[in-house]
């Protein structure tokens, strides 16, 4: 009989609830086998993608999935959105684009506040409020 070696296997979460559930698919692994703490089984990797800048700790009884043997990728920036109008512009009228921002593009940028939304994790608005 032939061993068919295990395939290599990429889950990845993305924003808060995503993360979530890979932590608990983590758990659910390292439980199944029988690794207790150690990352889970080695064909699976995991990947959260999120807008904060760093990686956010858990639930309390669970590890994050960075520090359970993930990786954290972040999509999100400190940059304010003037800084980004002004570098965007600048990229667009040098292709003589700007007309594809034009009827969207707030006409000052330096008035646009940008909000982030709280983690789920760190929510103290029931589940369903995130």
């Amino acid at each position: 009989m032939s061993h068919t070696p295990p395939r290599n296997i990429l889950v990845v979460g993305c924003g808060s609830a995503g993360e979530a559930t890979l932590m608990h698919m983590m758990e659910e692994l390292r439980t199944q086998s029988g690794t207790g703490g150690t990352a889970p089984r080695p064909s699976f990797r995991f990947v959260s993608i999120d807008q904060p800048p760093f990686a956010e700790v858990g639930p309390t009884d669970l590890p994050s999935v960075a520090n359970g043997g993930g990786r954290y990728v972040s999509i999100g920036t400190k940059q304010s959105y003037r800084v980004f109008d002004a570098g965007l512009s600048i990229k667009l009228g040098e292709r003589k684009a700007l007309g594809e921002i034009a009827t969207w593009a707030p006409r000052a940028p330096r008035t646009v506040i940008l909000m982030t939304a709280p983690s789920c994790h760190h929510s103290t608005e029931p589940r369903g409020g995130c």
